[in-house]
C-alpha cells in the first residue's frame, strides 16, 4: 500500500453520524478528535491500553501496526476491529464506535429551545352531546354524530371509517352519549376516525426522523414524555 498517499478521505463515525475529511494515513483517534468526537484513549494515544476499539464498516486501512497485532489476541481477525489511535486510513471509511469506547456516554438530543411553531393538524376533536334513540328517533348513530356536528356549524360531508362504527356504538352508550368525536380531514375527504370518553385526553405523536436517528414525543396538552433510540438506524428500520 502506498504509505505517500495524501489524498482527503471522508471518515464517516457511527451511530453518531459524524463525518469529516482528513488525508490518508490520518489515524481513527486523530478523526474523531477533529470530528469532535471524544474516544478513550487512556494511555494517550499510544496503542498501549487498548480502549479506543472501533471497527471498520468500509473502506480501505493500512496494515496493523505491531501495537495492533499485540492485541490480536483479543482482536479477531477478519471482523474490521481496529484501535483508533493506530489504525490509518488509506480512503474514505465507514466507522462503527461501541458505547465502552467512548471517553463518556452517549447523549441523544431530544430537547430544543426553538419557538413554538404554529400547528395545523389534521385531525380534530369535537365534543358532542347527543339525545339518546328512542322510539319516535329511530336515526342510526352515525347519523346523530353528523347532525350533531351541523349543529356546531360544520356542514361538511363526514364518512365514517368501518371499524369506527362499532367504537362508536359502544361509547355512545357507555358515556350516556356524552363523548369526544375526533374527525380526520383534508382536502379529499372528512372521516370520523374514533371516539372517546370526555374525560380521555387525546395524546398526541410526535415523530422526528432524521439520517442517523429517530426521536418520538407523546403530549397530551403538555408534552409527556420523549425517547430516542441510542443505536444508529439504518434506512431498512
Amino acid at each position: 500500500m502506498d504509505l505517500s498517499n495524501t489524498s482527503d478521505c471522508y471518515v464517516t463515525f457511527q451511530p453518531i453520524g459524524r463525518r469529516i475529511v482528513v488525508k490518508a494515513g490520518t489515524t481513527l483517534l486523530e478523526a474523531a478528535r477533529s470530528a469532535g468526537l471524544l474516544l478513550s484513549a487512556n494511555c494517550g494515544g499510544v496503542g498501549l491500553c487498548g480502549r479506543c476499539r472501533v471497527q471498520v464498516v468500509s473502506g480501505q486501512m493500512y496494515p496493523c501496526s505491531e501495537n495492533e497485532y499485540a492485541y490480536m489476541d483479543c482482536i479477531d481477525h477478519g471482523t474490521g476491529v481496529r484501535l483508533a489511535c493506530e489504525a490509518r486510513v488509506a480512503s474514505s471509511v465507514v466507522i462503527e464506535v461501541p458505547p465502552r469506547s467512548f471517553s463518556s456516554g452517549q447523549r441523544v438530543q431530544t430537547e430544543s429551545t426553538g419557538s413554538n411553531l404554529p400547528c395545523d393538524p389534521i385531525i380534530h376533536s369535537y365534543q358532542l352531546s347527543i339525545e339518546p334513540p328512542d322510539l319516535g328517533d329511530s336515526r342510526s348513530d352515525y347519523k346523530r354524530v353528523v347532525d350533531a356536528l351541523k349543529a356546531k356549524g360544520d356542514s361538511r360531508q363526514w364518512e365514517i371509517l368501518p371499524k369506527s362504527v362499532v367504537q362508536l356504538s359502544r361509547i355512545a352508550r357507555a358515556t350516556g352519549w356524552r363523548f369526544t368525536a375526533y374527525g380526520r380531514s383534508d382536502e379529499h375527504a372528512c372521516e370520523l376516525i374514533g371516539f372517546s370518553d370526555r374525560d380521555r385526553p387525546a395524546i398526541g405523536l410526535a415523530v422526528d426522523v432524521g439520517c442517523t436517528k429517530i426521536a418520538a414525543y407523546l403530549r397530551a396538552g403538555a408534552k409527556i414524555g420523549h425517547s430516542a433510540p441510542r443505536e444508529r438506524c439504518s434506512a431498512a428500520e
